[in-house]
């Protein structure tokens, strides 16, 4: 749920409240009978978007609160408090100034001698973890360049398989007579794992400008490796195989519906895919298609050449999403074009696509295998993997 966009949107209905209400003070008056109808629809919107924040609050809290006691069994294990500790001290070494400023020392210079009193810190392909700000900047990069990731839950995990236990099949009660035995229907839990598929990049940059102190180093990095991950993930997270890659949330969602042209989408056609997600997931459904797809629909229109109508109207308010049947479309050119036998629209509750990540990023730094060159290379890599957790949460649309 992108909550930024909900706070803005509120702050946009109460300044257009308060100008209602400042316009009529100023001029002297009651507000017109249009002017109550508007201010209490404002009103309606704002409370909205207030419930929701609300209701996205109240679920953080219950996340945290379950969460406790499963963290209070996994450090009952043997050894698990010497783990924790080991992890801790490695998370306060990579958040630390003193880190940083070694880390951008040997990033320009190759100088290990700071870096090697961080030894906790220390990758075992002979790189070093970047430090958190590092990090952090590259994840907010991928966000600006992947489409997928904000809708999706992201897990990060320090090591190891991610499981997650899902629920295949739900139990039902049933009416019971009196004296008669007790209706016996069980819920059905399944698991997938998320495991690390790895991507990888090495970046060259020469060694003047690697040693220029106004030129942004670690930036610059960050930008780098920021772009190729999030252009190579979002591939597979659309429609990876899950061989050697992350798995793709149109390679397990289920059908919708069919379009009876190769090349041609209706609105009947969409107003089928719509109507194929159960209510309880439409609540928070996005629209996913490729940018070409999102044109073809806003150029169908109707009636005769003296009064033609386009059949879709997007939202026109400064600020808003573009929305098609009360839910808000997104652009990811990434998803097939309209042509034979595609998956050219999907349409779900994309919060059951799950994203699991490794935390840490290494940075390793190449001295010797471009020096004739002139050139140091930079290679990292990001070890990622998803999945579909509820095949019905997203459903497909799929040319003929």
């Amino acid at each position: 749920m992108n909550l930024d966009y909900l706070i803005r949107k509120r702050e946009g209905l109460h300044d257009q409240a308060t100008e209602l209400l400042a316009k009529a003070a100023t001029d002297e008056r009651a507000l017109t009978a249009d002017e109550l109808t508007t201010h209490k629809g404002l009103l309606t919107q704002i409370g909205t978007i207030d419930a929701t924040l609300a209701a996205r609050d109240a679920q953080t809290a219950v996340e945290v609160h379950m969460e406790r006691p499963a963290s209070a069994a996994r450090m009952a294990q043997p050894g698990a408090r010497e783990i924790a500790a080991v992890t801790a001290t490695r998370a306060d070494v990579l958040r630390s100034d003193e880190y940083r400023a070694a880390f951008a020392t040997w990033m320009r210079s190759g100088n290990r001698e700071e870096l090697r009193a961080h030894t906790v810190a220390t990758d075992t392909s002979g790189g070093y973890f970047v430090p958190d700000a590092f990090y952090n900047g590259i994840v907010l990069k991928m966000r600006e360049f992947n489409v997928i990731r904000p809708l999706a839950t992201v897990i990060s995990t320090s090591n190891g398989l991610l499981k997650i236990p899902i629920e295949t099949s739900a139990g039902s009660a049933a009416w019971t007579a009196e004296g008669a035995a007790y209706n016996e229907s069980e819920d059905v839990i399944g698991e997938i794992s998320l495991d690390a598929h790895k991507a990888s990049r090495i970046v060259k940059v020469s060694e003047e400008l690697a040693q220029d102190s106004a030129f942004d180093l670690e930036a610059f990095l960050a930008a780098r490796f920021a772009e190729s991950f999030a252009d190579l993930e979002e591939d597979a997270f659309v429609d990876g195989d899950g061989s050697n890659k992350p798995r793709g949330f149109l390679t397990d969602s289920a059908l919708g519906t069919t379009a009876n042209a190769t090349n041609a989408i209706t609105f009947d056609e969409m107003t089928d895919l719509f109507h194929s997600v159960k209510p309880a997931y439409r609540q928070r459904a996005v629209w996913v298609m490729n940018d070409s797809t999102i044109k073809y629909l806003a150029k169908i229109k109707t009636g005769v050449a003296s009064d033609v109508r386009y059949l879709w109207r997007e939202s026109l308010s400064q600020g808003d999403p573009m929305t098609l049947m009360g839910r808000p479309v997104i652009a990811c050119n990434q998803m097939p074009a309209i042509a034979t036998g595609v998956k050219s629209v999907a349409f779900g509750d994309f919060s059951y696509f799950w994203i699991g990540q490794r935390s840490s990023m290494p940075l390793i730094r190449l001295n010797e295998r471009y020096r004739e060159l002139g050139l140091i290379g930079f290679a990292s890599n990001l070890r990622v993997d998803s999945e579909l957790t509820q095949t019905e949460a997203v459903k497909h649309l799929i040319q003929a």
